[in-house]
């Protein structure tokens, strides 16, 4: 009967050991995540603020006198760049590009290492997504959220200044 609780409380131990494992993954992949999305929001800003500044400067506009459209163009601006390098990365990332990789591929070991045994690439496409597939990460979403924030700012500073005319 003691060897039965025994082996019970060392698979409720073991259990808990896997459990605390990936909680620690998990609060470790969370912590990668927010500082790569500190870091994209800071890029960004850093773009809106030149942008800001070369309107200003190029263009002789009172910053106070145009307040609301510096502020709109300036936060739209990274905001759709932002948005644009998102969507890129996540088709990217879904397969949309790996055709156009596997046939690069294929045509440059056929032209220069024709004659070379060690060909790293499979041989049908099929297997190169497979390979591909179980190699992917879905670690992109840390550039959606900043440029929405970006987007979302441009159009309350639009409709602001629609409302207020300057």
């Amino acid at each position: 009967m003691s060897d039965k609780n025994n082996n019970n409380n060392q698979i409720e131990d073991k259990d808990n050991d896997e459990v605390f494992k990936v909680e620690k993954d998990n609060f470790f992949k969370g912590k990668v995540f927010w500082i790569a999305m500190i870091i994209y929001f800071i890029i960004l800003s850093i773009i809106c603020i030149a942008y800001i500044l070369t309107l200003h400067l190029t263009n002789n506009l009172n910053f106070f006198d145009n307040t609301y459209r510096l502020l709109c163009d300036g936060f739209f601006i990274p905001g759709g760049i932002g948005l644009g390098i998102f969507a890129l990365v996540f088709i990217s990332q879904k397969g949309a590009f790996d055709m156009f990789s596997y046939g690069i591929k294929k045509a440059v070991y056929w032209t220069f290492f024709r004659k070379s045994r060690a060909n790293s690439l499979p041989p049908t496409y099929y297997d190169y997504v497979q390979i591909k597939n179980s190699k992917r990460h879905n670690s992109y979403l840390f550039m959606l959220y900043p440029s929405l924030f970006f987007l979302v700012m441009a159009v309350i500073f639009l409709i602001l200044f629609y409302v207020k005319g300057y």
